[in-house]
């Protein structure tokens, strides 16, 4: 599988140009955000993308995947609105095609992009406290042949084989495939899906088995006309064919996701719109119990008693090590004798303070 990726950090020039220049910030996602996947059935009509950007701009969507592009060439420009489009095409027709926009507030937050091919682009950003990876897709339809499909499929496992899973990553756009509202698979899909499950929901469900994914838009209760991502042209079908997948280590940061009903481009498919907010636990570092000492007259003279106790009826004492093993235990039960309130903060004794005391 040949793929380009392009740092946005390195000096080494490359077949895709690097956008934004070097990186300079990142992207605060431990708080709320919005991300958002669509089929917009072509890119290539006059002010198409300045419509796609104002509704981007109106839902708050900070990175918007765009699937079906049908634009040919791989690699970046920046918009009239400042925003960056980062494109991937198959270099010789108007087919397929994916793209991303990221908004120009996260610009300078991107690390590097993959474009795969036709179906599948890769943006790394620099986000906190974890990288985010999205991955954009469009699947083959139904009319593909099998091998197509397999094709696809373990493409994608194998670039998801190469993220760190430290990292959050996020698949989504059109996948041609019908999950249904079967929830057999409850560690991958939810109890809220759409329709029946056909053969190419079969293999998406496989693909999730095979590297621990979660199909998010099962997971939220909400009226069917926010679920379903496509209406045929009589406006007599509608289907949920467009996802967002993430790790299942990952799932409940996955706040909400619906579609806008209102977002309009002149596609059949409808903006998929995800709210992500990374949730990380205060991990307190272990406390380190520090060694307690002996340190006061009182319990010296206790420890000697003890001690002298011991050594007379103890006939087991063979060697060194079983010696330090009763100097041990001895010293434990000393300090197990200390009243529990007592603080032990001062490495040196009372009796210290009181001759430094009576020395002034």
């Amino acid at each position: 599988m040949m793929m380009s990726a392009v740092k946005l950090n390195s000096g080494v020039s490359a077949p895709i140009g690097s956008p934004g220049g070097a990186t300079t910030g990142r992207v605060m996602i431990n708080e709320p955000q919005y991300i958002g996947s669509w089929n917009i059935r072509g890119l290539l009509q006059q002010g198409k993308l300045c419509q796609i950007e104002r509704e981007m701009e109106r839902c708050n969507i900070k990175i918007l995947g765009l699937s079906e592009t049908h634009q040919r060439d791989k690699g970046h420009f920046k918009t009239s609105g400042g925003n960056q489009i980062i494109c991937s095409g198959n270099g010789t027709n108007s087919r397929n095609g994916v793209a991303v926009i990221v908004d120009k507030r996260w610009s300078h937050s991107i690390i590097e992009y993959i474009a795969v091919n036709d179906r599948i682009i890769v943006v790394k950003l620099n986000s906190t406290p974890n990288k985010l990876n999205l991955i954009q897709v469009y699947a083959p339809t139904s009319a593909a042949e099998e091998e197509e499909i397999d094709e696809f499929y373990n493409i994608l496992a194998e670039i998801v084989s190469h993220l760190p899973k430290s990292e959050v990553t996020i698949i989504q756009g059109d996948f041609n495939a019908k999950v249904g509202a079967d929830c057999t698979e409850t560690n991958i899909t939810g109890k809220f899906g759409l329709g029946v499950r056909n053969r190419r929901g079969e293999k998406l469900i496989e693909f999730c088995q095979s590297t621990s994914m979660v199909i998010t838009n099962t997971l939220f209760k909400h009226h069917p006309k926010r679920l379903y991502t496509w209406t045929s042209p009589n406006g007599e079908y509608k289907n949920q064919i467009d996802y967002c997948l993430i790790p299942s280590r990952w799932k409940s940061n996955i706040e909400n996701i619906k579609t806008r009903l209102s977002a309009d481009c002149g596609s059949d498919h409808q903006l998929l719109v995800t709210k992500l907010r990374i949730h990380l636990k205060n991990c307190k570092r272990p406390q380190h119990k520090t060694s307690q000492h002996i340190n006061s007259k009182k319990e010296w003279e206790r420890f000697e008693t003890i001690l002298q106790k011991k050594l007379k009826h103890e006939d087991t004492i063979n060697n060194w090590s079983d010696l330090k093993q009763v100097f041990r235990t001895t010293k434990n039960e000393v300090i197990k004798e200390r009243p529990r309130n007592q603080k032990n903060n001062c490495w040196f004794s009372k009796e210290t303070v009181d001759l430094i005391e009576q020395r002034r």
